[in-house]
């Protein structure tokens, strides 16, 4: 084991990319990394068609790219993980880099070997962020960590200063992974394995099946019989709602002239039914008459006006 570990060391600062959604080509790689301005040399291989091998010579660049965690690469997002003796294409790490918060953190404390005590129970700690080291974000600080995903973390640290008192410090991750140990891959445990349990991705496609196929159905179904029931209505030349509806094609007839009821096109005022189209008409003038009244006198129209409120009250106010 000491023999392989020996032989290992020119890789101690090794990194593999991974491509799951179409890999860029060598030459434009390499532009990328040039661009980032390393602060020492790097150099770019081939492991297949998703993977490659990023090997770089010292400590801040290696953090530098691994706890980014993911890099857009023309628009190919490239995911980064560390490298090990024990890696391989067909399986991605447990061993991974984690961005931790510490809020409300004595001021004092902000130093880096203090800092990393603290976070010591979760994993091998990194490095700070810039705001930290400079102590120009004082309401919390941030660590970057290397944890197994594969063990279990805390989720706050006893701190105490000798004999005083202490305090309980919240150990805040941002985006921590899931891991499935069944295929090997981040992203979901193993009970949400499609792999393990093929049966998920059918349940699911099943729902979504069901779920598109009732949906429209069921709209179209009650739209229809809106719309049949409201032209039975029109033809029936019943009142509904306040609203007067008098035949399917009855127009406006101006004020003051009932009399010309019968010339409305579709309307046949003889009959009971005639008389029942000519009352609402009659009605609809008197309420014309009322409101017409109304505002004369100053007074408001009692009626509803429809999508007159704002039920958030986020209307401008004067």
């Amino acid at each position: 084991m000491e023999d392989i570990e020996r032989i290992a060391v020119p890789f101690q600062y090794a990194l593999v990319g991974k491509f799951s959604r179409g890999r860029p080509n060598m030459d434009d790689l390499r532009k990328f990394f040039h661009a980032l301005d390393l602060t020492a040399e790097f150099s770019l291989g081939l492991l297949d068609r998703r993977h490659i091998l990023i090997r770089l010579a010292n400590e801040a660049d290696y953090y530098r790219v691994w706890s980014r965690g993911v890099w857009s690469i023309n628009k190919a997002p490239m995911r980064v993980f560390k490298w090990s003796i024990d890696f391989h294409v067909d399986r991605e790490a447990s061993i991974v880099p984690v961005w931790f918060a510490l809020p409300k953190l004595p001021v004092h404390i902000f130093h880096k070997e203090c800092l990393f005590s603290i976070v010591g129970c979760l994993g091998r700690p990194l490095c700070v962020d810039a705001a930290t080291a400079k102590g120009s974000r004082p309401n919390v600080a941030r660590v970057c960590v290397e944890v197994d995903l594969l063990k279990s973390l805390p989720s706050r640290v006893w701190i105490a200063f000798g004999e005083r008192m202490g305090f309980w410090q919240p150990l805040i991750p941002k985006n921590l992974p899931k891991y499935c140990e069944h295929c090997f891959h981040q992203g979901h445990g193993v009970a949400e394995c499609r792999i393990k349990n093929p049966g998920l991705k059918v349940s699911r496609s099943s729902q979504a099946t069901a779920g598109t196929s009732d949906a429209p159905t069921g709209a179209a179904t009650a739209a229809t019989t809106q719309i049949e029931t409201k032209v039975d209505k029109l033809k029936d030349g019943l009142v509904e709602d306040g609203e007067a509806m008098v035949g399917a094609r009855a127009k406006r007839i101006p004020q003051g002239n009932a009399d010309d009821l019968g010339r409305v096109e579709g309307v046949d005022t003889s009959g009971a039914e005639g008389q029942m189209s000519q009352a609402m008409v009659t009605s609809m003038e008197n309420q014309t008459d009322r409101h017409k009244l109304s505002k004369a006198v100053g007074g408001s129209d009692p009626s509803p006006v429809e999508g007159g409120g704002d039920e958030d009250g986020c209307g401008e106010h004067g």
